[in-house]
């Protein structure tokens, strides 16, 4: 792509534990998943380029992968990190 990375759409689902993602609305079975215990969530504006940069997140874990989301709406974005910090909290 243009930047250099591509983008593909997925559905998320947050658990107590668990961050599953689907590659669609339908789909049954998730495409991956991962504990979030130990990670920790960020807003990120510098993951995008374009007009959706304060829409970004991310889950960083040293030594663990990152994954990198845009949300629909900066507000979205906003409300990921704070539900999943907010679980993270209870650990």
């Amino acid at each position: 792509s243009f930047f250099g990375s591509e983008w593909h759409k997925r559905w998320c689902i947050l658990t107590q534990r668990s961050f599953l993602y689907f590659s669609s609305e339908k789909s049954k079975q998730p495409k991956g998943n991962f504990s979030i215990e130990n990670y920790s969530a960020r807003l990120n504006s510098q993951l995008r380029k374009d007009s959706r940069k304060k829409c970004s997140f991310e889950l960083v874990c040293p030594g663990k992968r990152s994954y990198e989301f845009t949300a629909p709406s900066a507000a979205e974005a906003q409300d990921w990190v704070e539900q999943i910090q907010f679980l993270l909290k209870g650990e």
